[in-house]
């Protein structure tokens, strides 16, 4: 089968579209011929060997990838919720996702939203559960406020509307760019980060997600109530400052789960989910892919198509 191949850690240059051993699956787990597969930055990161010593070293050659949409096309010994020719989607880590078939554990899986296509789902899977996790941990309540650095990705794409169910109060900082597209999927403000200081206009707010991490972890603590929330996606928060200023902080890192995939899949099906793709590529032409990532090329989601 056709994949994305490193044989050492570096960028894009390095990556090799090549021919290697189709998987097989064994007990528990699905074979899924993969159809879309979205690249995040996460990924960029490790193959770059930016993540020495916080994650596993990569064995070479080595096939990246973490979330997908396809087609099962066998499953294994005790598998019961899946069967050949379902559409299915996934995060599951570092899982092999750049190639024409993939075996994850049947446990990550879920069914793909029957509105959506496999490059939609892709783009979904991960940012999806990421948004998800976060407004669980946060124990966001009715009527609090919520303040998104970050909103316009794509993780805030889901986020915004979420939170909105759950009836809280959602300003969304982000490029300008973004802000009509955040208003259409209901937040009551949009901070133009290309013309504000988001703390020049924000107080007193109940809940922060940050996704953006840097300087603005200390901007999100100055703005958060007294024993108020933060959130982050990028790195834990600063102890010291965190008790300073009597602030419960989280940090996440998304745990894959197909149950809440399954979840997110109906919210999808709904329509309170839209999915945020930005520009899409053949396997073939991965490293293009990458290289738009890297950049900040596109808005939304970068995804790669997989065909036979």
């Amino acid at each position: 089968m056709k994949a994305i191949v490193l044989e050492q850690y570096g960028g894009p240059e390095i990556l090799r579209y090549t021919d290697v051993p189709k998987p097989k699956q064994g007990a528990g787990q699905v074979l899924v011929r993969v159809r879309a597969a979205s690249v995040t930055p996460s990924i960029l990161k490790r193959a770059a060997g930016r993540l020495r010593g916080i994650a596993p070293e990569l064995a070479f050659p080595w096939v990246p990838g973490a979330d997908f949409s396809g087609i099962v096309e066998a499953v294994g010994e005790g598998v019961t919720a899946f069967r050949a020719g379902d559409e299915v989607y996934a995060y599951g880590g570092p899982c092999a996702a750049f190639a024409q078939f993939i075996v994850i554990d049947a446990s990550l899986l879920a069914k793909k939203p029957a509105n959506i296509g496999h490059d939609e789902a892709a783009s979904l899977a991960l940012v999806g559960q990421t948004a998800w996790q976060a407004l669980e941990e946060c124990q966001l309540e009715a009527g609090q406020t919520l303040l998104i650095l970050g909103a316009g990705g794509a993780v805030g794409n889901v986020a915004v509307p979420l939170a909105k169910k759950r009836g809280a109060r959602v300003l969304a900082m982000a490029r300008g760019r973004s802000t009509s597209r955040l208003y259409s999927l209901g937040a009551d403000a949009v901070i133009d980060s290309d013309k504000l200081r988001f703390e020049s206009v924000v107080d007193n707010v109940d809940v922060v997600l940050d996704l953006l991490g840097g300087d603005f972890e200390q901007r999100a603590l100055s703005v958060l109530q007294p024993r108020g929330t933060l959130i982050s996606v990028t790195r834990p928060a600063d102890p010291a400052k965190v008790t300073r200023r009597r602030i419960r902080a989280v940090f996440i890192k998304t745990e894959p789960d197909g149950g809440r995939l399954a979840k997110l899949s109906a919210e999808v099906e709904h329509g309170n989910i839209k999915p945020f793709v930005g520009r899409k590529y053949p396997l073939h032409q991965t490293a293009q892919a990458w290289e738009d990532v890297a950049v900040h090329r596109s808005e939304g989601k970068i995804v790669v198509t997989i065909g036979d």
